[in-house]
């Protein structure tokens, strides 16, 4: 199934590809360069032959309680999404923040 949307957001301190789909929103973020080769240091390259992490996530539409955009510096904003568990925030521009509220919005109504 193709995405409605597919955005690139600054999602707990990392970018992440997020694609909101009609009956879910998933993320996916790449693991730190950094940590990456510090485990390869300390493990004498042994970790390199396991690649690098990727964490994904995802919450369905059911979940999602109320969309709303709040503005974060001059050139972004956060859309921010209500749910049982707590508040899940991506950070794009202007723009784009209009946008990913209107397809959530629809997403959640057609559910």
């Amino acid at each position: 199934m193709n995405p409605l949307l597919q955005f690139t957001s600054h999602v707990g301190g990392k970018n992440a590809v997020v694609s909101v789909f009609p009956d879910r929103i998933e993320w996916s973020k790449k693991g730190s360069k950094i940590a990456h080769a510090t485990k390869a240091t300390a493990s004498l390259g042994i970790s390199l032959l396991a690649g690098k992490k990727e964490e994904s996530e995802m919450v369905p539409m059911k979940a999602i309680s109320h969309v709303a955009t709040k503005r974060d510096g001059l050139m972004n904003s956060k859309v921010v999404l209500s749910t049982a568990g707590g508040a899940l925030e991506f950070r794009v521009s202007h723009a784009e923040a209009k946008q990913v509220q209107q397809v959530v919005q629809q997403a959640m109504l057609a559910v």
